[in-house]
């Protein structure tokens, strides 16, 4: 059975979309191992968005194709995240990560389809929180590999 980290964040908490979050991934087989609401302290969110610093994102703002320097998109990411509680999970099943990413849709949530978590509750627009200098408000994290979930689970609960 392969582990994902997913992590509800502090706009989906406040919105009271944590059962719904859960009745999707449950109606997608995958089994609960762990949950648990808490307020990341600075240590734990430094872990988390470790290594971000060092990557570069395309984006385009006002319909201009930018790039943006990872330090800048961590420190808007360890802002967003420690605005309020989150709810962290570790969910597990065959090919857990491509089915919760499936799930949880585009990250970008107008581009993210009907039907996943993102495209049925997104508001936010990546492109429009760059050109705001913040994180964009996409509900919900999930590891982009089985590497990622191990080091998210292990930096979350230890």
């Amino acid at each position: 059975m392969k582990r994902i980290f997913v992590m509800i964040k502090p706009d989906g908490v406040q919105r009271k979309l944590v059962g719904e979050i859960i009745k999707r991934f449950e109606n997608a087989y995958l089994k609960l191992e762990k949950i648990e609401m808490l307020t990341l302290n600075e240590k734990k969110i430094e872990e988390l968005y470790s290594g971000l610093e060092n990557r570069k994102y395309d984006i385009e703002i006002n319909g201009k194709k930018q790039i943006l320097d990872g330090k800048k998109v961590q420190s808007w990411l360890k802002y967003y995240i420690s605005k309020g509680p989150i709810v962290a999970m570790v969910w597990s099943g065959e090919n857990s990560v491509e089915i919760v990413r499936k799930t949880i849709g585009h990250k970008n949530p107008v581009l993210a389809k009907k039907g996943t978590i993102r495209g049925d509750f997104g508001k936010d627009d990546e492109n429009k929180s760059s050109a705001e200098n913040r994180a964009c408000r996409n509900i919900v994290h999930a590891s982009e590999t089985e590497e990622d979930a191990e080091k998210e689970i292990k930096t979350i609960f230890g």
